[in-house]
């Protein structure tokens, strides 16, 4: 109930807020979205972005049938998903972890990472337009944690229509069941937008035993709205939006059965998100503009343990207060850039600043409040001398009150070699300072021990990258699309949590001198209006210099993706497939002599079956996620603080899904 009651308070604030901006307004224009793809300065695409640029779009959200950012990546090249059983689902890049990846939600870090990682299976789909991913260092841009790379989920944020409201349920066989509700209102010339849904698992574990207290994927329940308003002021573009999320995790421990009682000792875990952006957006005459994106993002983390009578379903809180615990983050950016082109359209440049103020507090911080500010100034500048060449050229200059970060810079290259054949190169430097977590996290408990370290250095990093692409139209609106990359990555002071000793589970944050990851990918797609298939192949190189023999440890992926549409009856089938090869690493083991860890080679599949009825209003969806029935994998390598090395969970065995979607907005005109 109080979050629902939180969810209806925020929808007030805003509305109330909207409502009066909107009637002081009546010149105001919609605005369109003014970031088209990632990174870039000005309003451009995907084939003709300096960089190379990965959309996923919402017809292929809806046709994997994902609720998460989880399920999107899970079929994506370069990209290694891994399960906590607490702290949920991480991502590696290129190798890199997903501590040096930055996911924002249009523009805006979503924060409150848990071991250097953001839980995707948190990041919910329902209001999501596109995805944008880009791989390498963005640090010029967006700063640290952009190493390796960004991920930028952008939201729905235009209608053609005076209203719009849709409607969404997802079912499937392992207890998932989601409900959310969006629509759209234009008053006068303004947009006034708002989402709400509500998800709920009931946990799943391998054993399928009913009677089995401890699943291995905990059940939970989730709340979450987003509001938005469009507005201008004169010449000015407003957008003001909030984000609400809370999610209820349940982690029950096994019985204990005496011949007196019957108990159970359970985690209860509850995480709050939320996030208020303001963005600003003004034309200066014809060439220039002044963009400014402010945002205020809280993140809070309760646990509390509970002992449960079994017999008679009482629940106290337990007296042991060492295992009752708050934590908070709350991160303030304020980001502002100018950018400007000249008459010619041939050069475009931007100067930019980016100050960030990052607290956290709690027990597990020493009780007591901690912060970082980071200042930053950063420039781009886009020349195109000939119609064949575009150069980007970018740096950052940033001041950290805890580290020394040095000069950040980039360089990029898009050469049209002709019509079908395009180069693109990319290099970069990129830094990560030590959050705070890393620096003075102290968690103890029955299990394991993680700790902080306040010795840390800064991670440094460099990477290069080649890109080339050959597209070939073909008669009768048909193409194929060939694209050959390769990419190194070198870190300096990468931080990692070590487990120092196995016996007593003691995890620490250190820093590795050197991590360098190399590799490659060959895709290829074919495009027509009935049929389009994707596949590619690539591989991925790792060393993080353990031994001195500098050997690098290779591992493979293999993906292909396929759509057949059948025009007459407004339906289409989709097949998603991959192979994760196996993978090694050096580590310490617990004699603290090095070794070699893996995980094994793995394989999943997805298919599902898209049906529209009633003139595109009413969208149907059913298909079998993790085809294969994968449910985990043999491996040495822990992927968490609460997994133990033996065996790698990955999913939860062969789902059938169900997805209705409802438009209504025909309906109200």
């Amino acid at each position: 109930m109080s979050a629902i009651k939180n969810i209806l308070q925020a929808k007030h604030l805003i509305g109330v807020l909207c409502l009066f901006l909107l009637y002081g307004n009546s010149d105001a224009q919609i605005p369109l979205d003014s970031i088209v793809v990632t990174g870039q300065m000005k309003n451009t695409t995907v084939d003709l972005s300096v960089q190379k640029i990965k959309v996923i779009d919402r017809a292929k959200i809806d046709k994997m049938g994902a609720v998460s950012l989880r399920d999107v990546l899970t079929n994506e090249l370069n990209f290694r998903i891994t399960q906590d059983a607490v702290l949920g689902s991480r991502i590696s890049v290129q190798g890199l972890s997903g501590s040096q990846v930055k996911i924002l939600m249009d523009g805006v870090p979503i924060i409150g990472r848990l071991d250097g990682n953001i839980d995707l299976n948190q990041i919910n789909l329902n209001n999501i337009e596109r995805i944008e991913i880009i791989e390498g260092p963005m640090s010029v841009i967006y700063g640290t944690d952009a190493s390796a790379g960004v991920i930028n989920l952008i939201t729905k944020k235009s209608s053609k229509n005076l209203y719009d409201l849709n409607a969404n349920i997802y079912h499937d066989s392992k207890g998932n069941y989601n409900y959310d509700l969006g629509g759209t209102t234009k008053i006068k010339k303004s947009l006034l937008g708002i989402s709400v849904g509500r998800y709920l698992f009931d946990g799943w574990d391998p054993n399928e035993d009913l009677y089995k207290r401890q699943m291995l994927w905990r059940p939970k329940e989730q709340y979450f709205t987003n509001i938005y308003c469009n507005f201008n002021l004169g010449k000015t573009a407003n957008r003001i939006s909030a984000n609400y999320y809370r999610e209820f995790l349940l982690s029950k421990g096994s019985p204990i059965v005496t011949p007196f009682d019957a108990k159970g000792i359970d985690d209860h875990f509850i995480t709050n998100r939320s996030q208020i952006t303001w963005q600003v957006d003004r034309k200066l005459g014809k060439t220039g503009a002044l963009v400014f994106l402010n945002s205020y993002s809280f993140y809070q983390r309760k646990r509390n343990e509970y002992v449960k009578d079994l017999v008679t379903g009482d629940q106290a809180l337990s007296a042991n207060m060492e295992n009752q615990d708050t934590t908070r983050f709350a991160l303030l950016q304020l980001r502002g850039n100018y950018i400007r082109q000249n008459k010619k359209g041939n050069y475009t440049s931007q100067f930019g600043y980016d100050i960030n103020s990052d607290h956290a507090a709690g027990k597990k911080f020493g009780g007591n409040k901690n912060y970082i500010n980071d200042y930053a100034l950063f420039f781009n500048n886009e020349y195109k001398p000939t119609k064949k060449l575009d150069i980007k050229v970018g740096f950052r200059l940033a001041y950290n009150k805890r580290f020394t970060v040095p000069a950040i810079p980039m360089l990029g290259l898009r050469y049209q070699l002709n019509k079908n054949n395009v180069i693109r190169f990319s290099a970069g430097k990129g830094f990560r300072a030590p959050t705070l977590k890393e620096l003075t996290f102290n968690f103890v408990d029955a299990n394991h021990i993680v700790l902080g370290n306040d010795s840390l250095k800064a991670e440094r990093s460099g990477n290069i990258q080649l890109n080339y692409s050959y597209t070939r139209p073909i008669k009768k609106e048909r193409s194929i699309k060939i694209d050959v990359s390769t990419f190194y990555n070198r870190l300096t002071n990468m931080i990692t949590l070590l487990q120092l000793d196995a016996t007593s589970n003691i995890n620490k944050y250190i820093n590795i001198d050197k991590f360098a990851s190399k590799g490659g990918t060959l895709q290829v797609g074919y495009y027509s209006p009935k049929f389009t298939f994707r596949t590619g192949l690539s591989r991925t190189g790792l060393n993080n210099y353990f031994n001195l023999n500098h050997k690098f440890f290779y591992y493979h992926e293999i993906n292909f993706s396929g759509d057949y549409k059948f025009k007459k009856y407004n339906s289409s089938i989709s097949i998603f497939y991959k192979v994760n090869g196996k993978q090694q690493k050096y580590v310490y083991d617990e004699n603290g002599n090095i070794a070699v860890a893996y995980i094994n080679t793995w394989k999943w599949m997805d298919v599902s079956f898209n049906k529209k009825y009633a003139k595109q209003n009413v969208q149907f969806i059913i298909g079998v996620k993790n085809v294969l029935n994968i449910t985990s994998v043999n491996s040495t390598i822990k992927d968490g603080p609460h997994t133990q090395a033996g065996s790698s969970p990955i999913g939860m065995g062969r789902t059938f899904f169900m997805t209705f979607k409802y438009d209504f907005s025909k309906m109200l005109k």
